[in-house]
């Protein structure tokens, strides 16, 4: 792709060719951190509104971000929601103790009902 550069952009990347148009050779990837920078975001807050009590944000955002390096994120959508079911409303925790503390790896399968002979 033919690109337009100053003289500037040319003599620092070395291919300064003499005419107006040059071949950009620069293997910049920042589009890339961008647009997976932008996901991320995206995706963390995507888990961050599926939470059922929005409190701490600035705190459990860091940590969703640090989750989503582990498990995707239907992995820790679906995570939630089952807390969210398991848990009596009045008793969730924060969104910032949820995520710090990892909760979201908790065993959340209710236990088995125990058998007391004929009763």
């Amino acid at each position: 792709m033919l690109l337009k550069h100053s003289v500037f952009d040319r003599v620092n990347k070395g291919y300064l060719k003499g005419n107006d148009t040059c071949q950009d050779t620069d293997t910049d990837t920042d589009t890339d951190t961008e647009k997976d920078k932008d996901k991320t975001s995206v995706d963390v807050e995507k888990v961050w509104n599926h939470y059922p009590l929005k409190k701490g944000k600035k705190k459990a955002l860091p940590a969703i971000k640090k989750a989503l390096e582990k498990y995707s994120v239907e992995d820790l959508l679906e995570r939630v929601a089952l807390y969210a079911k398991t848990q009596d409303p009045k008793y969730y925790a924060h969104g910032s103790t949820y995520f710090t503390g990892e909760r979201y790896e908790d065993d959340l399968t209710p236990p088995k009902a125990k058998k007391f002979g004929n009763l």
